[in-house]
């Protein structure tokens, strides 16, 4: 623990054999062997008090409990790999052979402040080839092991345009939540159950090559993620950096001469230094290529192994084109290459960039190109470079490319191999001026309105191997006229988005297709008959919403995906498709007017079957023999009431989502058979109403979502679960017929008033989250060992029928986020876990007491209260406020623990209560968003402890930018600028989320000094400006007050700010006294006037003598 405190190490205590609560407390077999312990020290306690010291720190700490991990191998497991994602690369290996980095690289990590725990982007801007997404790729893979979630999107500007903006959003929402089955439906559905998650983890994410603000609106929301998360912007224009607010800005400058000859020397020499004969001929390399890192890798590859001789002449070669553009320099390396892999290179150049690695050699190969060997070759010269498996090439080599294929014809663009441009492909087919020469033709509509040509436009092209169409969707279309015959017995890719006609040419058979990937077109039938294509891998008919039916599949026996999402008229699937020996994936999703699927499936490849959104789909086929690949399953909102015994047959299906089928009545008695399942989503099957008891023996099951169904008892065999980390019955309720009210309204209270009968939970050791709300729970219906669940740390148990909290939960050794929204009974909050992180009790309109905070705070880290809309809590006026009184105990706690000076994580306090006026404790008060206090020398000292604050906002309606017009939290921000004469220091920090809110409120928050940045820089400032700034309209700061926070023997600095503590509203800046602390950890105050927070005209009264009329309970 010293070496922790010390050097800053990670300990992570293994509980083997013993009580944490035991080693905590030192009671039981601990205490007794430190009572032994005494009895030898021989009356000096020095090492037996560093030793309790040690071991109290110890198990206060996240570890391992051998009675909650079982067995001893699971939990040998877990600690290795969780050691292993601690273990960080040093910076010695993610910076070998990256150059002239180092300074960029401590620039942005001083930017990012991971110990401060607010949410901020940093943007990291500079010319394109300059090394921006180097530094964003060595610092991601340097600390994204200090996140809970983390996520690097690459080519942002390349893939928005490919992909649509919402598919970008889902990648990255889906790879922060490790959540596979999270699409746009669910993001648009379920917005605040997404947000939700995102707030609970501490992200980190990448934004590589952003080019528009609106991918910042859609892909960097600040107030999305949770505390302590990091967004890194790469992006050319710094314009959209400060447009999106973002004030930590890092500029990539050019490599100096230093630095620029020991990169080119790697690449030209294959070492650090060069060669004493080559010294002049490397300056006057270096000197062409100005300090740009990929100038220098490429003419540097070119360059390697070439004599003095050549060296000369190369760069002379070059410099006669100085003026003209570095792509000169660029072509060095393509000039040496053979010519298959200069045509491999203009293929990924004008097409394959930005594509998955695996996927396009397989194109590559039927193109006749040799791709491992060929990738590997461009990779050596620096040409292209795989990231994430998949395939990158820098802007600069991709305009050179393009450049080459340009200058193969100038003027006739139809005599080119490769067609791109927009103007070019439009030029050669409303001319018909394609030729033979054409091999590969990408048409992007998204550039145009709808557009005519002729079938005739084609026909010259007969050497075609690529066709992609795209971006033809609304209004964007392509209208052939005339008979379009197919010629192209070369194709080996045919894409085609929006394809306009309703049958492909009649004479359509090419044998070297290994791809047909037409989403969204006219299609009625892909063809009719037996095809024996053998080389087809692949077909996506995605939302062409005329076809009506798939054709016989048994003439490609090697086909790999079929993906038909979304065909809404399709009704027949031909019975081939069953026996598809090769098939990977089916996706069948969204086609609503599909009722049946083959009788049976023998689909041995098969990895995930798609059906989710087949609205009439009424029965699951029979499963024939071993389908043992086959991990994921989607039902949601089909038809099917049962799943057949054969299902058993599925031993590898890991993921069954079953989640809105309306009609599912029952699940299948052996399906303990799914020894490999891990996620059951039974969610909005509200006619299920039991859960058979074979489901206990699902060993590896992690998550059971059970919400909204009518199961009122879940099985006992719940408790075998020993592997279950995520459980909810949010909204489970037994079956309630609804009776004519005139004449059965007694019944009807009576049936429903019945709520959810837990079973005893005590086995479920590694249950981290649980949903219990909505279940009509009463304090007696909590299973008397629910303090057994020793790993939770998410409870929700919003909307319950709760009048006191129920005792059990105090006992939850590692809860850190309760959940009590919309409990509108509930009258007290009782003792409290330790562990306590968040409380929300939104809504609880009858909640008067919460146990005190010397109860609750004693081992908090950063304490988060949300008391919105609870006005029976704003009683109490001014300094004898509830939300006073906790902060004011949080201040006494880190006023005699000095937490502050160990971990930042001790440093926040927040609480947010029904208020409008600010106890006049904060001496720095104005009308608005914002106060500056004045400054006097040397103000920042070791006694400043940081800054409290108090704004009193309203919200309004306000619409939410991730979902497009969902009712949604908004973020307030506290903008902390330090001004001295050498500029303005800025610091950032969220404040709170702001929800909907009856009458005005009032936050009251306290930041730490950690993270506001060094002594000597501020003590230069002469004052200080706080300002509040809620992150979207909605939401109005009517004033607000702040107090800098001291130690309280720190009386040379009394003087700090002018004394005046009263809201002056013509005055832009108000000042008055720090705030001391006494011996007791007491705050001192001397005002005790408070107008109580009231809804506003609602019905609600504000009189004094009748605070809470009986017509508050109708607001």
């Amino acid at each position: 623990m010293e070496c922790k405190k010390a050097h800053g190490q990670i300990a992570l205590p293994i509980f083997y054999g013993v009580d944490p609560s035991e080693v905590e407390d030192q009671t039981g077999n601990f205490g007794k062997g430190f009572d032994r312990a005494k009895e030898q020290a021989n009356g000096d306690m020095r090492l037996v008090k560093k030793w309790k010291a040690a071991l109290k720190a110890a198990a206060s700490l996240s570890g391992w409990d051998s009675s909650v991990v079982r067995p001893d191998a699971k939990l040998i497991d877990e600690v290795v790999n969780h050691i292993l994602k601690k273990l960080n690369h040093s910076p010695s290996s993610d910076t070998e052979g990256l150059i002239g980095i180092e300074s960029s690289l401590e620039q942005v990590e001083r930017l990012l402040s991971i110990d401060f725990p607010d949410v901020r982007i940093i943007g990291i801007w500079g010319m394109g080839g300059i090394g921006k997404t180097t530094v964003a790729g060595v610092i991601f893979n340097r600390i994204s092991t200090l996140f809970d979630g983390c996520c690097f999107l690459p080519n942002v500007r390349e893939e928005s345009e490919k992909m649509g903006l919402p598919r970008l959003q889902e990648e990255l929402f889906s790879m922060l939540l490790e959540d596979g089955n999270l699409n746009m439906h669910m993001l648009s559905t379920e917005p605040s159950f997404i947000k939700t998650r995102l707030r609970r983890k501490k992200v980190l994410v990448v934004l590589d090559d952003v080019s528009s603000l609106r991918q910042l609106e859609l892909l960097a929301g600040i107030h999305w993620f949770g505390t302590g998360s990091r967004i890194i912007v790469t992006t050319r224009e710094r314009g959209l950096l400060v447009s999106h607010g973002v004030d930590f800005i890092c500029e990539i400058k050019d490599l100096n001469e230093e630095h620029a000859l020991e990169l080119f020397s790697r690449y030209a020499f294959r070492q650090k230094h060069r060669t004493e004969e080559f010294t002049k001929l490397s300056m006057r390399a270096i000197d062409y290529c100005k300090g740009l890192p990929i100038a220098l890798k490429v003419l540097g590859s070119s360059l390697y192994g070439r004599s003095e001789r050549e060296w000369s002449a190369l760069l002379d070669r070059l410099e006669k084109h100085f003026n003209k553009d570095i792509q000169q320099t660029l072509r060095i390396s393509y000039d040496a290459l053979d010519e298959l892999n200069q045509s491999l290179f203009l293929d990924i150049a004008c097409y394959f960039r930005g594509h998955d690695r695996n996927y396009v050699e397989k194109i590559l190969t039927s193109f006749g190109f040799h791709p491992e060997s060929g990738l590997r070759e461009l990779t050596d010269h620096s040409l292209i470079t795989v990231f994430d498996n998949t395939l990158g090439m820098h802007d600069l080599l991709q305009d050179m490319g393009r450049e080459i294929v340009r200058q193969q014809s100038i003027k006739d663009p139809g005599k080119r191999t490769r067609l791109w441009d927009h103007d070019d492909v439009i030029q050669v087919l409303t001319q018909k001026s394609g030729t033979k020469h054409v091999e590969c033709i990408v048409i992007d509509l998204s550039k145009t309105d709808e557009r005519h040509f002729s079938a005739k436009a084609f026909m010259k092209m007969k050497n075609l191997r690529l066709i992609d169409v795209h971006g033809a969707y609304g209004d964007r279309k392509v209208h052939l006229s005339g008979d379009f015959k197919f010629l192209y017995h070369e194709l080996k890719c045919l894409s085609w988005e929006g394809y306009p006609l309703k049958d492909l040419p009649s004479n359509f058979n090419p044998r070297k297709i290994i791809m047909i990937d037409m989403p969204r077109s006219s299609i009625r039938q892909l063809w009719k008959g037996v095809l024996h294509l053998n080389k087809l891998q692949f077909i996506d008919l995605s939302h062409s919403q005329c076809l009506i039916e798939t054709p016989d599949f048994t003439g490609v026996p090697n086909l790999e995906v079929l993906i038909l999402e979304g065909c809404t008229s399709l009704s027949v699937v031909h019975q081939s498709t069953g026996l598809l020996k090769k098939l990977i994936l089916l996706n069948l999703k969204d086609c609503h007017r599909l009722k049946s699927l083959p009788r049976s499936i023998e689909l041995e490849s098969l990895n995930e079957l798609l059906l989710s959104g087949c609205s009439q789909l009424g029965k699951f086929p029979e499963v024939v023999g071993s389908m043992k690949h086959l991990t994921m399953i989607t039902l949601d909102g089909t038809a099917i009431s049962e799943l057949p015994l054969s299902i058993k047959n599925l031993t590898g299906l890991v993921c069954l989502s079953l989640r809105n089928c309306k009609n599912l009545g029952s699940l299948p008695s052996n399906i303990n058979f799914l020894k490999s399942l891990k996620n059951l989503d039974l969610c909005g099957c509200s006619k299920l109403d039991k859960l058979p008891e074979s489901l206990g023996y699902l060993k590896d099951l992690e998550k059971l979502d059970v919400a909204e169904t009518a199961v009122s008892e879940p099985p006992s065999s719940i408790a075998l679960l020993e592997n279950l980390k995520v459980l909810s019955f949010r909204g489970s309720k037994p079956i309630v017929w609804h009776w004519p009210y005139k004449f059965f309204s007694i019944f009807r209270k009576a049936h429903d008033s019945v709520g959810l009968s837990l079973p005893s939970l005590k086995g479920l050791h590694s249950l981290t989250e649980l949903d219990l709300s909505d279940c009509n729970l009463s304090e007696e219906m909590i299973p008397g060992d629910f303090h057994c669940l020793t790993s939770l740390e998410v409870l929700n148990i919003s909307k319950n029928n709760f009048v006191n909290m129920p005792a059990s939960i105090s006992r939850l050794p590692r809860l850190r986020y309760l959940y009590l929204d919309d409990c509108k009974n509930l009258k007290t909050m009782q003792k409290l876990p330790p562990t306590i992180h968040e409380i929300s009790a939104n809504n609880c309109t009858s909640l008067e007491a919460i146990s005190s905070p010397e109860a609750i705070t004693d081992k908090w880290k950063w304490p988060i209260f949300y008391f919105t809309n609870c006005f029976r809590l704003a009683v109490n006026r001014g300094d004898d406020s509830m939300a006073f009184k906790f902060l004011r105990s949080h201040l006494q706690f880190l006023k005699m623990s000095q937490l502050q000076e160990v971990t930042y994580q001790g440093c926040r306090f927040d609480v947010i209560v029904p208020g409008t006026e600010i106890p006049d404790w904060f001496s720095q008060q104005k009308m608005g968003s914002s106060v500056t206090i004045q400054l006097t020398a040397n103000w920042y000292t070791e006694k400043f402890k940081g800054l409290a604050v108090c704004p009193v906002f309203a919200s309004f309606d306000n619409q939410d930018l991730l979902t497009g017009g969902q009712a949604s939290d908004i973020a307030i921000y506290c903008k902390l600028e330090a001004i001295g004469s050498s500029g303005t220091s800025v610091f950032k920090f969220l404040i709170y989320r702001v929800p909907s809110l009856q009458a005005d409120h009032l936050w009251m928050g306290f930041h730490s000094r950690i993270g506001f940045g060094t002594s000597s820089l501020l003590n230069k400032c002469h004052s200080l400006r706080v300002s509040f700034e809620p992150s979207a309209p909605g939401v109005q700061v009517k004033k607000c007050g702040v107090r800098l926070v001291y130690d309280q023997n720190e009386n040379d600095y009394n003087s700090i700010t002018a004394k005046s503590s009263h809201c002056n509203e013509n005055s832009d800046i108000v000042t008055g006294e720090p705030m001391m602390v006494d011996e007791s950890g007491k705050l001192k105050r001397d005002h005790e006037g408070y107008n109580e927070a009231r809804p506003t005209e609602t019905g609600c009264s504000s009189r004094r003598e009748e605070p809470y009329p009986k017509r508050l309970k109708k607001c």
